[in-house]
């Protein structure tokens, strides 16, 4: 069996170049860094009217502060989908359950604080259309090594879903992982 997909990777001028042609869409990548500040884009270029979907992140570390700020941007009939740092976008139902044409701004500040990985992120998921509900979310993850080898992390999420019946969506998270 022969696969149809093709990757191109390259860099031009300091800007990394990858391409993938897989038939029946097509995925394009571009990352570089300028001044500190490290640029991304992404797009899929589906052969459905109406499905593609990019993103463009920059990064950066500002006094031991790291700052990530993205952009992702569905067409009409596109859905953002996955578990990223700006979401986790891949449940059928729940807070983060995105209709189609939705597109996603975020926000994550993360450091380390008195021993412990800190890190929130803010997002807000949108449609240009008056038969849809905004949802905007806010996470924030505390992680804490302990002297037993073991890991503490807090998780707190609140979401809310914006429209005729406003909907909010509160959890609180707390593990401990032990490694054997």
């Amino acid at each position: 069996v022969l696969d149809d997909k093709v990757t191109l990777k390259t860099d031009l001028g300091g800007v990394a170049v990858k391409y993938v042609d897989q038939g029946k869409d097509t995925e394009l990548g571009l990352g570089a860094t300028f001044a500190g500040v490290k640029a991304d884009y992404y797009l899929d270029d589906n052969n459905a009217q109406d499905t593609d979907i990019s993103v463009v992140e920059l990064s950066t570390e500002m006094n031991g502060v790291s700052i990530a700020v993205a952009n992702i941007t569905a067409d009409a009939s596109a859905t953002i989908a996955g578990d990223g740092w700006a979401g986790d976008f891949e449940d059928s139902s729940g807070p983060y359950n995105l209709e189609s044409g939705m597109d996603v701004t975020a926000v994550k500040l993360s450091t380390s604080m008195a021993g412990n990985k800190v890190a929130f992120t803010h997002s807000e998921a949108d449609k240009d259309s008056s038969s849809s509900t905004d949802r905007t979310f806010n996470k924030l993850v505390v992680t804490r090594p302990l002297a037993s080898g073991a890991t503490f992390e807090l998780t707190y999420l609140s979401a809310e879903e914006q429209g005729v019946t406003a909907d909010t969506y509160d959890k609180l998270d707390l593990e401990l992982a032990v490694k054997f």
